[in-house]
């Protein structure tokens, strides 16, 4: 028998990550370039944002 910690593991998946290309208007490419923002990081937030509020409607 092999013990497997569930867990852990949804732990590990939900961690891994792809990456993507997008394409965004330049002006607020460079409005958020200046901005020192990372680009993965507001665009995770507003994708789970976006998410969260479409799951919460069911």
């Amino acid at each position: 028998m092999v013990d497997v910690d569930m867990a852990q593991n949804l732990n590990q998946m939900k961690k891994r990550t792809v990456h993507k290309n997008v394409t965004i208007p330049v002006v607020l490419a460079d409005a958020a370039r200046e901005q020192g923002l990372n680009f993965s990081e507001v665009l995770t937030d507003a994708l789970e944002e976006k998410l969260h509020s479409i799951t919460n409607r069911r």
